[in-house]
């Protein structure tokens, strides 16, 4: 998505929260929005919009950064509403926020890549990792 477009939508009201994938790629921007809303996700990298997938790794797609993509999060039942505005834009659902307390990430081939709890993300983050399995 293009700034421009983003601004659209959020002006519009149809996005929740918004994180760019510039610094830390994808796998940053899913964690800081998990750590926000304190709240899991739940995704599958099979899903990006990637022209050359069967040549990107799962630790690519998810660490690569870029300024021009923005990971969105919309109320379910606003989806069909972006869906049709963002027809000329490549785009996907990539996944769900969900009720639990863990980012899981699924890989290209299905399997879980990344899988932990929200509390262990924000030791992380801050800094404060105690070495603890998370």
């Amino acid at each position: 998505l293009t700034a421009q477009k983003v601004h659209q939508l959020i002006s519009r009201g149809l996005i929740y929260a918004c994180h760019d994938c510039s610094e830390g790629g994808l796998a940053l921007a899913l964690a800081e929005m998990s750590l926000a809303g304190e709240l899991g996700l739940e995704v599958e990298l099979g899903k990006l919009p990637v022209a050359t997938m069967t040549q990107r790794a799962d630790s690519w797609l998810l660490f690569s950064e870029s300024l021009g993509r923005y990971l969105v999060e919309v109320a379910p039942a606003d989806a069909p509403r972006l869906e049709a505005l963002l027809a000329d834009t490549p785009h996907a659902c990539i996944g769900l926020v969900t009720e639990g307390n863990r980012m899981v990430v699924h890989g290209l081939a299905g399997e879980r890549v990344i899988e932990l709890p929200v509390a262990a993300l924000r030791r992380a983050f801050r800094g404060h990792l105690t070495g603890e399995a998370a």
